[in-house]
């Protein structure tokens, strides 16, 4: 065993205490209210890969424990009530004028006393926090992205269902499923998911909680214990825990899921800490399929949980912001390589092309010229929040059918 002083927090090692290696951040970080920083997180993926330009990643000691429920009430009166509001402007959504990207962690908005957002002054002084494109103000409940927000939320809300059926989604891939048994609880919770019921819901919420459990205590263990360490594959950890924030972020059934599900979010952003640094960029030589899926899951995984969490606060408190490390993360948007079944398939469409290898900040030059039946739900998301609804089924060309499929229009809606 190595000495836990190894594994201790910077704040209790320099302070000289004992340590008790609580996650997210142990007792006296939390009874001081300071940050909680573990360097085995810091130091676990190894030197910095690709994203040189990246800036540092968040603290393990991210504060999340605060009572949302009157929050997320407000948020949901918000949200009901600015539906009729925002659609005033003649368009389908209620959308006009370019885009404003709505993603990112949200760390600093849930530290504040108070779910209004900063003004605008308060942001122009935090270099960390990245606008897009023309307006100097908070994004807001109301605004021309509310409806672009709730309809990424609805794409995330599916990513259990969509794995519980196909075994994969936007963020994992099929051949890791079998490999990985954090990722089979995960796919066992999802399908527990879909069968959900006025008359099962609290046996299928206890065994949903029984298995994020069992997964926040393997984190916990890695801690304390350099074998689990070492055996603790983190990519998959991370890519279960989001599947279980999308099913208890978007429960509207059960506040106190939701409240679960925020109060691990912290545990989500640390294990972001350590995969940032194995990120590697499209020019890292890939090794063939395998090797790219792993990298590309990696990729996915962490742009999903950053943008499932800043959909969350805004829909909560009704603002946002984009980070400026987020806007660093790339993904291959091609569905084609994504969801190909064999190596033969992927090594033919990687040769064939596009490839549509798009990086957050630019992603409106890199997809310029991506046809809708080129991207699956991650794409579409980021299409969507930086174009708006409205545009997206223009691209789409108003075809009713493929407007069904991403939820732009209801099935049994009658066209004039």
């Amino acid at each position: 065993m190595i000495s836990t002083r190894k594994k201790s927090c910077s704040a209790c090692v320099a302070g000289k205490r004992r340590c008790d290696l609580d996650l997210p951040l142990c007792g006296r970080c939390r009874r001081s209210r300071k940050d909680c920083v573990y360097p085995w997180m810091m130091a676990v993926g190894g030197s910095q890969q690709g994203l040189s330009t990246t800036a540092p990643p968040v603290s393990v000691g991210a504060n999340l424990t605060q009572d949302v429920r009157g929050i997320w009430q407000a948020g949901m009166n918000t949200s009901s009530g600015s539906s009729s509001g925002s659609s005033s402007s003649g368009s389908s959504h209620g959308e006009s004028g370019p885009g404003l990207l709505v993603i990112g962690s949200g760390l600093g908005a849930v530290g504040l006393s108070a779910p209004g957002p900063p003004s605008a002054t308060e942001f122009a002084a935090s270099p960390e926090f990245v606008y897009f494109d023309i307006t100097n103000t908070p994004v807001t409940t109301g605004s021309i992205f509310q409806s672009r927000t709730e309809w990424a939320a609805s794409r995330f809300a599916m990513q259990p269902q969509i794995l519980a059926m196909t075994g994969q989604n936007c963020f994992v891939h099929h051949t890791q499923v079998a490999s990985s048994e954090v990722l089979q609880e995960a796919l066992a919770a999802s399908a527990l998911h879909c069968m959900r019921n006025t008359a099962n819901a609290a046996l299928v919420r206890g065994e949903i909680a029984k298995r994020v459990a069992r997964l926040v205590g393997s984190i916990r263990r890695a801690v304390t214990c350099a074998s689990e360490a070492a055996a603790l594959d983190l990519l998959p950890a991370l890519q279960a825990l989001v599947v279980y924030q999308c099913i208890r972020f978007f429960s509207r059934d059960d506040v106190g899921e939701r409240m679960r599900a925020e109060r691990d979010e912290a545990i989500v952003q640390s294990l972001l800490v350590a995969l940032y640094p194995r990120l590697r960029s499209f020019s890292k030589t890939m090794d063939g399929w395998s090797t790219w899926i792993y990298y590309e899951s990696m990729r996915r995984t962490v742009l999903t949980a950053e943008i499932l969490s800043g959909t969350y606060n805004f829909l909560m408190q009704g603002w946002d912001q984009a980070e400026a490390r987020t806007l660093q993360l790339k993904f291959t948007a091609q569905v084609a390589l994504w969801e190909a079944k064999t190596a033969v398939e992927w090594e033919a469409m990687w040769a064939r092309g596009p490839r549509l290898q798009v990086t957050v900040r630019t992603f409106t030059d890199d997809a310029r010229s991506a046809l809708p039946e080129d991207m699956e739900d991650l794409g579409m998301v980021l299409w969507a929040l930086h174009h708006g609804l409205d545009e997206m089924e223009n691209w789409m060309g108003k075809r009713k059918p493929v407007l069904v499929k991403w939820g732009l229009r209801p099935e049994g809606e009658t066209w004039g």
